[in-house]
């Protein structure tokens, strides 16, 4: 079987559980998705590490860093959520590993963390910062819902688990994957597409089949597609073509204003 029927049995078994979610019906039908999608990635994380062992160790220092961030995300609802304080930064750790040493072994094609270059660190925050404003606006103007002010240094915190955690984890690892599938070669045009489309796709429909069964297929298609145009594909690109911090960033400050003016949701 060839690298790119891989890639689409992927896809295709994320799927098939996404409709199987939605014939439940069940009112956390979004939550479920999320606890799929999680198990998904602990499989994928450890056949990447199985493969290409562990990375070097200031690496690992950067993933337990990162990890322990996220966990600082539910302190504010750590008595109500203690298995996500757990469980979410130990999904993290073994995702960012798996993301590292993949990248290690296929460095043509790797992510960088930080775009090399003396001033690129200042390029990274103000694209991500730019990015993550522009669409934390968009965000809260079609949320449609009352908005006031409200800052709270948990909702600072509890950024950090989608800007760590979702871009990481449920977006660069899908892409680790697929250049693994590929063994590295990715020399189309349809290739890199691909890859593009799993650093989306998967990360955008756990957030959907609350939607699909509110608002039926077409609804749910539609804000699906709202989701990919507005946050999926912009997260992505900023990882693909600058580098994961910016991403990170970008999702961080949208998800921060939305926390500071709707509500978090954890």
């Amino acid at each position: 079987m060839t690298g790119i029927k891989k890639i689409g049995v992927v896809f295709l078994a994320l799927i098939v559980l996404l409709i199987g979610n939605l014939y439940i019906a069940d009112p956390l039908a979004t939550q479920h998705m999320w606890l799929i999608l999680a198990g998904f990635c602990v499989i994928i994380s450890i056949r990447l590490l199985l493969k290409y062992k562990a990375p070097a160790t200031n690496k690992i220092m950067i993933a337990l860093g990162l990890s322990l961030l996220v966990a600082l995300s539910y302190l504010s609802n750590r008595v109500i959520h203690p298995r996500s304080m757990l469980m979410n930064p130990i999904i993290t750790f073994l995702g960012i590993l798996a993301i590292f040493t993949t990248f290690d072994r296929y460095r043509k094609h790797a992510l960088p963390f930080v775009k090399p270059g003396k001033y690129q660190p200042i390029g990274t925050i103000l694209i991500g910062g730019s990015v993550g404003v522009l669409l934390g606006t968009f965000n809260l103007i079609l949320s449609g819902q009352p908005v006031a002010f409200n800052f709270s240094i948990y909702n600072l915190l509890g950024s950090f688990s989608p800007a760590i955690m979702e871009e990481l984890v449920m977006s660069s690892l899908f892409y680790a994957l697929c250049v693994d599938l590929l063994n590295g070669k990715l020399e189309t045009k349809s290739q890199h597409l691909l890859c593009l489309f799993m650093m989306v796709m998967p990360h955008v429909v756990i957030h959907t089949p609350n939607l699909f069964i509110q608002f039926g297929l077409m609804g749910g298609l539609m804000n699906t597609l709202i989701y990919v145009i507005l946050y999926g594909l912009p997260f992505a690109l900023l990882q693909k073509k600058w580098d994961l911090s910016s991403a990170m960033l970008a999702h961080g400050v949208v998800s921060f204003i939305r926390f500071c003016f709707v509500e978090i949701p954890f």
